[in-house]
């Protein structure tokens, strides 16, 4: 019996790390690709960028579009920390 509550321990351990961790990594719909000079647009709603991420080719230009559908004013603002980019 004390074998099946470890078990089921560990199993919830395992669900729960995976649905605030690891579910991200098995979605293939969060990340963009883009060709040179594609316009890609982002959507802002409820706080989540959709897509999330992004994978671009280095030195090759592209132009973001940012829908934005959230009317909060911490989603008025676009931050690139890396590139020291902040416009509204």
């Amino acid at each position: 019996m004390i074998w099946f509550i470890n078990l089921a321990g560990v199993g919830l351990i395992g669900l729960i790390v995976w649905w605030f961790w690891l579910y991200r990594l098995a979605e293939p719909d969060g990340v963009a690709t883009s060709g040179v000079g594609k316009q890609l647009i982002i959507t802002v709603a409820d706080g989540v960028y959709q897509p999330d991420r992004i994978q671009l080719t280095e030195g090759q230009p592209i132009q973001l579009r940012f829908l934005r559908k959230d009317p909060s004013p911490c989603a008025e603002m676009v931050l690139f920390d890396g590139l020291n980019i902040s416009q509204q």
